[in-house]
């Protein structure tokens, strides 16, 4: 898959803030699509797992992204990603530093 093939990239050029901001973007999909799924669900029970297993990927995108913006701190577009996921998690004190970082 492509996470095990970029957390290859990562063990190899652990250096590598492009690699991480990947597995960031995969893991941020896969969170939305799960939100997605969990919005049409009409069993309140399955929404609740399908959510919290959203916020499992977010939680990992969040990761991610920090180690990307630790490597390349003047990167906008990382700082950008973090804070839609640190928003969407409901850190709001680490959005709007990540916000302020971005240069939003």
């Amino acid at each position: 898959t492509a996470i095990k093939e970029l957390k290859l990239v990562v063990e190899l050029k652990p250096e590598d803030a492009v690699t991480y901001n990947s597995l960031g973007i995969i893991y941020q999909n896969k969170a939305a699509s799960l939100f997605d799924k969990r919005n049409a669900t009409v069993d309140n029970d399955e929404a609740a797992e399908i959510d919290a297993k959203a916020k499992d990927s977010l939680r990992e995108a969040m990761k991610y992204y920090e180690k990307a913006t630790e490597i390349k701190p003047d990167n906008k577009e990382f700082w950008k990603s973090l804070f839609q996921v640190y928003t969407s998690l409901g850190m709001n004190e680490k959005a709007e530093a990540a916000m302020e970082k971005a240069g939003m």
